[in-house]
C-alpha cells in the first residue's frame, strides 16, 4: 500500500503551518492513496512521526515529495538522510525521494500572476 509524505522546511508561525497543510490537504484530495505532511525543522507533525504513522496503517510504499522550491542542502543532504535511516527501522517499507519544484516554467507564470 503507497502513501506519499510531503516534507516542507516548517516554520515557528502557526499560519505558515496552516498554509502548507492546507496544500497537503489540496495534494492528498487529488490522490487516492494517503498522504500527510511533515516538517523539517520548528513544527509539527516530523519525518519520523509520520512515517511511523503510515507503518502502523500498513503502508510499505512511501514517497516522499519535498515541498521545496530548490535543490538546497534539505534537498541534498538532511532528507535523504532521514530516510536512509527511514530504511534502517523499517527495512520492508520502500522509499522514493522526488525533486524539488525547481527552476519551471509554471513557478515562473505562477509569479507572473501574483506580480500582475
Amino acid at each position: 500500500m503507497k502513501g506519499i509524505l510531503i516534507i516542507g522546511h516548517g516554520s515557528r508561525d502557526l499560519e505558515a503551518q496552516k498554509q502548507f497543510m492546507e496544500v497537503v490537504q489540496m495534494i492528498g484530495d487529488s490522490m487516492d492513496c494517503k498522504v500527510n505532511g511533515a516538517f523539517m525543522e520548528l513544527a509539527k507533525p516530523d519525518f519520523f512521526s509520520v512515517v511511523e504513522d503510515f507503518v502502523k496503517d500498513g503502508i510499505d510504499n512511501i514517497a516522499v515529495c519535498p515541498l521545496f522550491l530548490f535543490s538546497g542542502i534539505h534537498i541534498k543532504m538532511d532528507i535523504p538522510e532521514l530516510i536512509e535511516e527511514a530504511k534502517v527501522k523499517h527495512p520492508n517499507v520502500s522509499f522514493t525521494f522526488g525533486e524539488p519544484i525547481g527552476a519551471s516554467k509554471e513557478l515562473a507564470d505562477i509569479i507572473i500572476k501574483k506580480l500582475k
